[in-house]
């Protein structure tokens, strides 16, 4: 039997001899956005504005290459580069979600002082975020409420979420990969949800229909005559989210909101 990807099963609504198409919308790096403007670093900021890949650039920070030289090493698919960013990749990526190093140790199994120097690398390159975790942990004590059943606290988005975090008053203090973790994904995933109100806003064309979400991902039903209506009405969206987040939340947005489309005549075949 064919191997049939089950993405090739999601079809334009209208056939595709008679011009149907998918368009896919993928939000860019939401995480490491919301992260950069939540620690307000400026290096990050800067990087996330000029299109710099962090994991190479940590890799040149650990291997002391050029960083020119190691995205042309990428780019032309050198499977070297392409490895060792990936192993970058996986240490941020889970350090990013509030794990300790022994633990990226484990699930890696990279040697630990490895992943100490990548930790280290990320840390030097931006060190607003450490900052800015520390100003969390003081937002917590200073809110702690001793209860019966231990400390209770909790600390707020620029959204307006809050999160609460409990302690039993024996522990040396609060749970860390929470607090590294908790306040970046819920303010990506807020911003995940404003975009989808400003494209839910937008007055598409007959053919072209909104049909699902998928992670930080939008898909589209349409037609080739179509397309290009699309298109802009996505961008036009996208670019009015800074607006949406000054009008509801007062937040002074200052990053890009960037996406990347891809289109094909399945949801298989939307990286073609």
């Amino acid at each position: 039997m064919e191997d049939i990807s089950v993405r090739s099963l999601f079809v334009p609504h209208v056939p595709v001899e008679d011009g149907g198409i998918i368009i896919q919308a993928d939000l860019s790096q939401i995480e490491v956005v919301a992260l950069a403007y939540l620690c307000n670093d400026p290096d990050m900021k800067h990087d996330i504005q000029e299109g710099i890949d962090f994991h190479l650039k940590m890799l040149s920070a650990v291997e002391g290459k050029s960083y020119d030289d190691l995205l042309n090493l990428y780019v032309s698919e050198d499977s070297q580069t392409i490895a060792a960013r990936k192993k970058i990749k996986s240490v941020r990526f889970q350090a990013q979600y509030g794990a300790t190093a022994r633990s990226i140790v484990e699930s890696t199994g990279l040697p630990y002082g490895e992943v100490i120097r990548i930790l280290k690398a990320d840390e030097e390159a931006y060190p607003n975020v450490s900052r800015w975790h520390n100003d969390l942990l003081d937002e917590l004590d200073a809110r702690a409420s001793p209860r019966k059943d231990g400390i209770h606290s909790h600390i707020r988005s620029p959204t307006g979420r809050r999160y609460h975090f409990f302690r039993d008053p024996k522990d040396r203090g609060w749970y860390l990969p929470k607090l590294k973790n908790y306040p970046v994904q819920g303010f990506a995933g807020d911003l995940l949800r404003i975009w989808l109100i400003s494209l839910g806003e937008q007055n598409w064309k007959v053919h072209t229909r909104m049909i699902n979400t998928v992670h930080d991902s939008v898909l589209w039903t349409s037609i080739e005559e179509e397309k290009a209506d699309t298109l802009h009405k996505i961008e036009y969206a996208s670019n009015n989210v800074p607006t949406l987040l000054k009008k509801w939340f007062g937040l002074d947005w200052d990053l890009p909101f960037r996406y990347d489309v891809e289109i094909g005549t399945n949801w298989g075949l939307t990286n073609d």
